[in-house]
């Protein structure tokens, strides 16, 4: 139970994904573009060196970088974080290189101090770093080597959008590029005090982002998985947490599935949502995210996939089966179920629980509000909602006890894992679940790194 199962999230069959991120940082937009020429003194892993003239990918921008992604996956994909940025610019009609796509309306130029090498081959390697001064200027020399330090001027890149006008990504890169040096936030000298005002900036800019692209793609009926569902709640902004990486998208809840469909995807043009069903949703706990400074508005949905446990109504299964099962006793009694593993049909979701960060907690509440009225709600689990509620208790933190009503949730919570520790003695959980167990009643997840399960 609560164990971490596979996820593909982070792995869609491509080299890149949000973990190519700085940690904490928002994937923004994607453009088909391409490098002319690929910087001499900047490795290519070989695989640019044939065409080191036109080097086609998809130019990413994220709210502390920008992402170039070779289609020839020989060469490594390439960020430049802005903190690094000498300078951004249109390239000027006044071009010395002496061809006319080199002026071309779609094309501008990055001057950078860093360049960050990932992904050579297509191999999961040690990143490399290729720094240089911070002085202008395109200079040639060499292939630097892996995690060199150079004395030469910052390498010069230039860009070329395949399809979209220049003004559809400079506005936009230049606003995270002013916001990742506010305050000298970028430098990394620069106080404690000037890089949090470059991280309000910079969350200020992704805010305005998100919200404007939640307000412009409202959710499409259509990607239901089953037309004649109902919807009772759609959130957004939110974001799903996973190690290193919080994806801003929508949240939205059926009357029998719950939903989240990503704002931006770097994978797809077309950014599908992932889906649960309500009866088989394990249980509910209201979670403290990082993500909104350590705050009380965080959400998580424990799920569980056909075969983990024996689902109501099912039949099968001898005298002996069913005396085990009378031994255990029902779920409404103790909290303990059946664990998730990594197996080859792992959930739907791709892992065994999704941890939402909302920005206030009257979203997260009405979020709540909406899965606990469902009557579908762990349907699919012998004793149905009951279940539910008792797990989702045992896996409340006790609140301060200041009056009647927040007494009786301490003592629901309390009665939880006092079912799950009697479960425990008996022998009817293990060692591993009990303490899994502990841990997500202490608001530990698998999907944040700052609260990871721990076991001795």
């Amino acid at each position: 139970m609560f164990r971490s199962s596979a996820s593909a999230s982070s792995s869609r069959g491509r080299r890149f994904s949000l973990l190519c991120l700085e940690e904490g940082e928002d994937y923004v937009d994607d453009w088909v573009a391409s490098a002319a020429p690929w910087p001499s003194r900047v490795a290519d892993g070989g695989g640019a060196a044939a065409v080191r003239s036109r080097v086609a990918g998809k130019l990413r921008l994220g709210s502390k970088s920008l992402v170039f992604d070779p289609d020839d996956s020989r060469a490594p994909i390439v960020r430049l974080p802005f903190a690094n940025v000498v300078q951004l610019e249109p390239e000027s009609s006044n071009s010395s290189s002496g061809n006319e796509k080199s002026a071309s309306a779609a094309a501008f130029t990055v001057t950078a101090s860093l360049c960050i090498r990932m992904k050579p081959d297509g191999r999961d390697a040690p990143y490399s770093f290729d720094k240089f001064s911070s002085s202008g200027g395109s200079g040639g020399g060499d292939d630097d080597s892996n995690n060199n330090s150079n004395a030469t001027a910052a390498a010069k890149w230039r860009f070329e959008l395949s399809y979209a006008p220049l003004d559809a990504f400079l506005p936009l890169a230049m606003r995270y590029l002013a916001a990742s040096k506010v305050g000298g936030g970028g430098s990394s000298s620069s106080s404690s005090s000037s890089r949090a005002e470059s991280e309000r900036a910079l969350a200020l800019a992704a805010e305005e982002r998100f919200s404007s692209l939640a307000r412009s793609n409202p959710f499409d009926h259509s990607l239901l998985v089953d037309i004649s569902e109902r919807i009772v709640a759609d959130v957004a902004p939110a974001r799903l947490l996973s190690p290193l990486v919080a994806e801003p998208g929508r949240v939205v809840v059926t009357d029998a599935r719950v939903y989240f469909r990503p704002l931006v995807d770097p994978c797809a043009g077309t950014p599908l949502p992932r889906s649960h069903e309500l009866r088989r949703v394990l249980a509910l706990a209201k979670r403290k995210t990082t993500t909104e400074g350590h705050r009380d508005v965080g959400l998580e949905v424990f799920f569980f996939e056909k075969g983990d446990v024996k689902e109501e109504g099912e039949e099968g299964g001898g005298d002996d089966e069913k005396k085990n099962a009378d031994d255990k006793g029902s779920p409404s009694s103790s909290p303990s179920l059946p664990r998730h593993s990594s197996s080859s049909s792992s959930p739907s979701w791709g892992a065994a629980s999704a941890l939402f960060s909302f920005r206030t907690r009257s979203q997260r509440d009405q979020t709540l509000a909406a899965l606990s009225r469902s009557p579908l709600l762990g349907a699919a689990l012998p004793g149905g909602r009951a279940s539910v509620g008792t797990l989702s208790a045992a896996l409340a933190a006790a609140p301060p006890v200041s009056n009647a009503a927040a007494a009786a949730a301490a003592a629901t919570a309390n009665s939880g894992l006092s079912a799950a520790t009697s479960a425990w003695k008996r022998g009817k959980l293990s060692n591993l679940d009990y303490l899994l167990l502990l841990n997500a009643a202490a608001g530990r997840s698998f999907s944040c790194l700052s609260s990871w399960p721990v076991v001795p």
